[in-house]
């Protein structure tokens, strides 16, 4: 199964900033610093709890804030759609209520465009496995169980 969490599940032929138009809340592309020269962007540090890790322990917050490096920038230009495979796996989503990186509005919207098998919602920012482990362990032991489910065409 493929499980996103509060991720990016993009429509067919659509950009990671399509989804950011219709998202409203968040805080992620005011925080981003851009290097056009070496084609990285990189949260700025001072802005990285509020918007990953609001909701974690400082100590974790912390932590985390140390292990972010810089991504390579999203090329512009046409998305590209990629063929179906014959068997894909089954989706789920992890929606996260106080997202402020990929805000509700945006989770739903791709969800919504690319329907999952299934749903969750959990009260987190977007760092769940920090913030809140023990519930994220239980929708994955919960999407296992609904994998396993015998007779459930995947």
């Amino acid at each position: 199964a493929l499980v996103y969490v509060s991720a990016f599940l993009l429509p067919a032929g659509k950009t990671p900033g399509d989804a950011m138009k219709v998202d409203d809340t968040s805080m992620l592309p005011a925080s981003l610093a851009v290097d056009a020269s070496r084609g990285v962007s990189i949260v700025k540090p001072e802005c990285a709890r509020a918007v990953f890790y609001e909701d974690c322990a400082e100590e974790w917050a912390a932590w985390a804030v140390r292990q972010l490096q810089p991504e390579p920038l999203i090329p512009a230009g046409t998305p590209r759609d990629f063929p179906k495979a014959a068997a894909s796996p089954p989706r789920f989503y992890i929606e996260c209520l106080q997202d402020k990186a990929l805000g509700l509005r945006a989770q739903r919207w791709m969800y919504g465009e690319t329907p999952c098998r299934s749903v969750f919602s959990l009260a987190s920012g977007h760092s769940p496995f920090l913030s809140a482990p023990t519930a994220l362990a239980g929708c994955l032991i919960d999407i296992e169980a609904r994998v396993r489910e015998p007779g459930v065409k995947n």
